[in-house]
């Protein structure tokens, strides 16, 4: 636990460094503006703008294989949780094999990847922009998701709670989890009143 307590610490630190050094280097006054009007190449022009040409393209270099990597790892996330639920029986459980050299689910990765070959080829028919529609509403629906099924998770704890009559500590059992979801709750909920911002998409 306290590994993942010190990642979200440490991950909260570096996204409020990196939005204040935004704000200040671009100005309190411009900076709603520039993220409205140049929503694609805000950060490249700003890191170009003080580092000059070599950071820029090596910015870019970064952010293009950052995407990569980040689709890798929810593809995988998305495949292992096909496979788990083939396993338990709530989906097909073919989705459960798993490949007879590498131990790999790859049913459940194969599937994974032909749906996201339908959504390139489905935008590129519906001819959406790139970054203000794919990605920021696929990213608005990853996060909503997964808001959601975080906020789920608390409510289970607390349904478990209820049938189990372990001995737990009752900031376990009851506080922590109470705690959990109402903030959960409350953040889906801000999440949703404010996902015209959380997409860009206002004005």
């Amino acid at each position: 636990p306290l590994a993942t307590y010190y990642s979200i610490i440490i991950i909260v630190v570096l996204y409020c460094v990196s939005f204040y050094l935004t704000i200040i280097g671009v100005g309190v006054d411009d900076v709603v503006k520039q993220a409205l009007s140049n929503t694609e190449y805000m950060y490249i022009d700003f890191v170009g703008h003080y580092m000059g040409k070599v950071a820029q393209d090596i910015a870019n270099i970064l952010v293009i294989t950052s995407l990569f990597s980040a689709a890798l790892a929810n593809h995988n996330v998305i495949a292992r949780y096909k496979y788990v639920l083939g396993r338990s029986s709530v989906i097909n459980p073919r989705f459960s094999d798993v490949h007879h050299v590498h131990g790999s689910p790859h049913r459940a990765s194969f599937t994974q990847t032909l749906t996201a070959l339908a959504l390139v080829v489905g935008s590129v028919v519906f001819n959406l922009d790139p970054i203000k529609e794919v990605y920021t509403w696929g990213s608005a629906a990853g996060t909503l998701g997964y808001m959601l099924i975080i906020t789920l998770t608390a409510l289970s704890v607390i349904l478990f709670f209820r049938k189990d009559s372990r001995a737990v500590p009752v900031w376990n059992s009851k506080i922590a989890p109470y705690l959990s979801l109402i903030c959960l709750v409350g953040f889906l909920h801000l999440a949703l009143v404010n996902i015209s911002a959380l997409t860009g998409s206002q004005g």
